[in-house]
């Protein structure tokens, strides 16, 4: 299975600059953001993909104090993951902000995704439980609208960037480390344009700042 740190470090090895770590770097960053371009691509003509796409991850859910994102007005207090939420990746007409599934981590229960301005209608509605949980995603954070039980949420989508994957089931996992959800063909494509447009330019970048040994003072 690929990892980031061994797509990076094949495309370097190419290069001979296989200890070069800024290289290194550089080269993650564009095979990241490459992987969500084509990702995008893909998943826009086959929707189908995404079973493959899709990745796993749970946050810690705390009460807070609703003041502390003005965007809520409804009730006194809710609920708010601990971690940041990683972005999706943007797809046309994701009314779900791109997650396959929030709920449970057990997967029985299922939360909606629901605007706060929408929160007080629902109940109107047909077929609706009065138990069902409703979720939105405000300012990179996760709010149950309409629970203050503390609890671990599951979360299911195509991730923008697999670094942002904040687990609390894995906390002090090295992410550069783990499988890189990526199909192969798009690992080679990926890798084909990062040698081609990328890193003879970073590597002529870098030659270009040097200073010879001879030439310091």
């Amino acid at each position: 299975m690929n990892t980031l740190n061994k797509i990076a470090e094949n495309i370097a090895f190419a290069f001979g600059e296989q200890y070069n770590y800024t290289l290194k770097e550089s080269i993650k960053n564009h095979v990241v953001d490459y992987r969500a371009l084509l990702l995008r691509q893909d998943l826009e003509n086959n929707f189908l993909s995404t079973t493959h796409l899709l990745e796993s991850f749970c946050v810690q859910m705390e009460v807070v104090d609703s003041s502390e994102c003005k965007e809520i007005t409804s009730n006194k207090y809710v609920l708010r993951s601990v971690q940041p939420i990683p972005r999706t990746i943007r797809l046309k007409n994701q009314g779900n902000l791109g997650f396959t599934f929030v709920g449970s981590p057990d997967r029985y229960i299922s939360y909606d995704y629901a605007k706060k301005e929408t929160l007080k209608w629902r109940h109107a509605l047909p077929f609706q439980s009065p138990t069902k949980k409703y979720y939105d995603i405000i300012n990179d954070h996760l709010f149950i609208l309409n629970s203050i039980k503390p609890c671990k949420v599951l979360l299911e989508g195509p991730i923008e960037d697999p670094r942002d994957i904040d687990d609390c089931n894995y906390p002090d996992r090295f992410k550069d480390d783990i499988p890189f959800n990526c199909p192969a063909d798009i690992v080679a494509k990926i890798t084909d344009i990062v040698k081609r447009n990328y890193v003879p330019q970073l590597l002529k970048d870098d030659a270009e700042v040097k200073i010879e040994a001879d030439d310091r003072p």
